[in-house]
């Protein structure tokens, strides 16, 4: 389940570990019937002698803790200490959740909406951009503003009781631990769909030029369009100081300069290259691919194959 969660991208919330109890050695003799179906053919009237605990024994948290105690495999302790650190953590976030927090429900995962946000980003389609989620994004901006608010409450109540903060190990330390990184986290999320975002953006102005379309445009915040107008200017001003360099075309070089296409839409006469052209619906020109790749991107022309 951990290899799938690490290479899905997911979150665990909550993970049993059914065999860490399977390791401890047990000081009595238990003894035990043959499991249903599993009976030793000729011998079902016997009993087994358990060697090592069982998940479910009474016995088995017990014996668990005293073998990590002594244990010499620092592997399989490692492993141990880190799972229940972790579970240690969990019950801290939960009490911090149940005494301290008052402003967010205690049923609330911590940062689970920055998640959101970019796992709604990363199930669109490579180089597609999804509608800007104002409503989610803004809660996550408010959710940091509690943190921070928690954050700066608890370390004022620290000091005021004159314990050092960075030494101290008492509950209001580990509520400052929990809101610090979760507030790292909710930032480091919105950081990154803004930047994969803007990434995108960034592509679009080489392949429109100035004028974005208007399925693209409606999916973009009014920052995102200023962004994308700003650079698009900055990338029309450099080629017309260039000598009218086009850098906007593809950089592959095509097997054919010439292309067949469809009209979609209605675009009316155009000038393309030294004459004039009526790009009528449903009509169907040879033009130069460098002419024809800015609407054939735009949803107005299709290219036809073969």
């Amino acid at each position: 389940m951990l290899g799938l969660a690490a290479t899905l991208d997911l979150e665990i919330e909550q993970l049993d570990v059914w065999i860490v109890f399977l390791h401890g050695d047990l000081e009595d003799e238990i003894y035990m019937e043959q499991s249903k179906g599993f009976e030793v053919k000729g011998k079902e009237g016997l009993i087994c002698c358990l060697r090592k605990s069982l998940y479910g024994l009474k016995q088995a948290p017990r014996q668990c803790f005293r073998g990590l105690r002594t244990s010499n495999n620092l592997l399989f302790s490692s492993v141990v200490a880190t799972f229940f650190r972790w579970r240690l953590v969990s019950s801290i976030v939960l009490c911090h959740r149940l005494f301290r927090c008052n402003i967010m429900e205690h049923t609330e995962i911590y940062g689970k909406r920055a998640c959101q946000l970019v796992k709604e980003l990363a199930s669109a389609e490579p180089g597609q951009l999804t509608r800007f989620n104002d409503d989610l994004f803004n809660q996550v901006i408010k959710e940091c503003n509690v943190h921070y608010k928690q954050f700066y409450e608890l370390t004022r109540k620290m000091q005021e009781e004159g314990l050092d903060v960075q030494s101290a190990r008492n509950a209001d330390h580990f509520g400052m631990l929990i809101h610090h990184l979760s507030l790292l986290r909710n930032k480091r999320c919105l950081m990154a769909y803004m930047y994969k975002r803007a990434e995108i953006i960034h592509s679009l102005s080489w392949k429109v030029r100035r004028i974005l379309p208007q399925d693209i445009e409606e999916k973009l915040c009014d920052c995102e369009k200023r962004y994308f107008k700003n650079h698009s200017s900055a990338l029309q001003s450099y080629m017309k100081e260039m000598g009218s360099l086009d850098l906007t075309v593809d950089t592959v070089p095509p097997k054919d300069p010439y292309i067949k296409v469809r009209v979609l839409e209605d675009i009316g006469v155009t000038a393309i290259g030294d004459r004039d052209t009526n790009l009528a619906r449903h009509s169907i020109h040879f033009l130069k691919r460098t002419d024809a790749e800015h609407y054939i991107f735009q949803g107005m022309m299709e290219e036809l194959v073969g």
